[in-house]
Formats: structure tokens, C-alpha cells, sequence
């Protein structure tokens, strides 16, 4: 009977192997195989010019703006006699407000009537609609001295520019040409220069363009070239990654092996970095 039991449990063993042909026995893909079949984006090793350039931040500083409001409440707009942009001359009557039916609120008239203490530009004028009441202390004009603008820049890089020399403002989607000037000839008390390096201080421009209207506290932005080499070997910086305090990039060879290598940078400029020692011109990087 053991013998009978035996058989059918090897017969069972033997059908069941016959359920697995050998060519589809299961197989284990190895590991670097799986790895060259990822798909990555590649960018190879060039050789030309590099550029760092920088942007930063330009304020309007205005040494000569007037803000005008009417010191009342709820009371008719008489007149409203320019608009931004207009030439002011000094005593030119700007704004006017009617007393009719509140007299008795009206301490004094002159307060009801808006005048330009000096020859200069409109830069900002509300838009008074028809019935409109107006609010005491709300802006409704400002003025400018002259059509020559100020603006500043708080930057590290406060060394790179010269007085005298003239830049590019970028604001609201237009360009526009500035000359970097000294505080002094603007009427500003210059602060102490900073002695550490990459500590920012203030420089300070002028820009006269027509049309070109500013106010206080408006930002636009100048690009300046800080360094720059001529033949040099570069690649995009996002293929650069640190390990241990080492620099290395991920490579692929002409069968498409990938593997690491130690590389030394140089110049950063911008998305690029420069490639001192560690790779040759041509050789493809996998970028991360």
C-alpha cells in the first residue's frame, strides 16, 4: 500500500514539472539592464563662452514728489483740470472742490482748491468719475520737480557699477536708459561703503525718458554682466550632483553604459557651469 502511495505522489511530482516547459522558466532580468533601459534626458559637453550675468531689483526713490489729497469728506468735485503726464507750471490751480451747501464745514476756502508748488509733471492723477464725492486725505494727484526720475538699487553687487556709466531698466515690459549717479549729486547723503565682500549697499540712477511717469516704491529690474570666459568646456548645472562633499555627473559611453565620474567646476554662470577637469567635449551627461 506504501508503495502504491508512493507512485501516485511521484507521477503527481512529474506532471507538475511538465506543467513549466523550459523556455518559460522564469528568468531574473539583472539589474544594470533594467537601469539602461530608463529613459533620461542627455545633454553633452560643449565648448564656447560663458556668460553670469545678474538681475536686480531697481526702486523709485522720488527726492521731489508731492502727494496732493483735500483734507474733507462727501463733498462735490468743482472741477478736475489735469490728467497723468501733464506740464504744471507753480500756482497752476490743479483740483477744485464746491462749498456749496457746506460752508459751515469749510474753515478755510484755500483748503478746497489743489495748486502746484512748482513747475513740474503730473505723474499720477485719479480718475474722478461723474458724482464722485471726495475723501479726506485719498491721493488724487501726485507731482514730480522735473521728468527726471530716481531709483535705487540695494545690491552686493554695488561695485560693478560706474558713475557716469549708462544701463538698462527693464520696467513694465519696456526699456528704458539709466546713468548710475553719485548721492550727492542728487541731493542724498551717501552712507559708509561696506568693507566685507558680498555685502550689498545702495547705488543710485537717474532716467529721464518721455513718457516714461513713476512713483515711489515702483520696481523695475537691471541685468549686469559680472563674469564672463572665452573657451571653456560647460554643461547645464542640473547635471551636477554632490556626494560626499564631491562633485560628480552621471555619464553614458558610446554602448550606453552609464556611470559616474568626479568632475571639478569652475565659473557658474546662470543654468551652466564650467568643467575644469573630469570631462571632454562631446561626452554626454544625464541631466537630473
Amino acid at each position: 500500500m506504501k508503495r502504491l502511495f508512493l507512485c501516485v505522489c511521484a507521477a503527481v511530482l512529474l506532471t507538475g514539472c511538465a506543467l513549466f516547459p523550459k523556455e518559460e522558466e522564469l528568468t531574473t532580468t539583472p539589474i544594470i539592464e533594467a537601469y539602461q533601459q530608463e529613459e533620461f534626458k542627455m545633454a553633452e559637453v560643449q565648448r564656447g563662452e560663458l556668460k553670469h550675468y545678474e538681475t536686480i531689483d531697481v526702486v523709485t526713490q522720488m527726492i521731489n514728489e508731492t502727494q496732493l489729497s483735500f483734507p474733507f469728506d462727501d463733498m462735490s468735485y468743482e472741477g478736475f483740470y489735469v490728467r497723468t503726464g501733464d506740464p504744471i507750471s507753480e500756482g497752476q490751480v490743479l483740483a477744485k472742490l464746491s462749498a456749496s451747501g457746506k460752508e459751515q464745514l469749510v474753515g478755510d476756502s484755500s483748503e478746497l482748491t489743489l495748486t502746484a508748488p512748482y513747475d513740474g509733471i503730473v505723474v499720477y492723477a485719479r480718475d474722478i468719475e461723474e458724482g464722485e464725492k471726495s475723501v479726506s486725505g485719498q491721493v488724487v494727484l501726485i507731482l514730480n520737480q522735473s521728468d527726471t526720475f530716481i531709483l535705487s538699487a540695494f545690491t552686493p553687487y554695488w561695485d560693478r557699477f560706474e558713475i557716469g556709466q549708462n544701463y538698462l531698466l527693464h520696467y513694465a515690459g519696456e526699456d528704458y536708459q539709466m546713468t548710475a549717479v553719485d548721492a550727492e549729486t542728487i541731493g542724498i547723503t551717501p552712507a559708509a561703503r561696506p568693507e566685507g565682500e558680498d555685502e550689498p549697499s545702495r547705488v543710485y540712477f537717474t532716467v529721464q525718458a518721455p513718457g516714461l511717469l513713476l512713483q515711489s516704491g515702483q520696481q523695475g529690474e537691471v541685468t549686469i554682466l559680472l563674469e564672463q570666459k572665452e573657451d571653456v568646456l560647460y554643461i547645464p548645472a542640473s547635471a551636477i550632483t554632490v556626494v560626499n562633499d564631491e562633485e560628480i555627473v552621471y555619464v553614458e559611453n558610446a554602448d550606453g553604459i552609464r556611470s559616474t565620474q568626479k568632475v571639478t567646476t569652475g565659473m557658474r554662470a546662470n543654468e551652466y557651469v564650467e568643467i575644469v577637469d573630469g570631462l571632454s567635449e562631446g561626452d554626454k551627461v544625464i541631466l537630473e
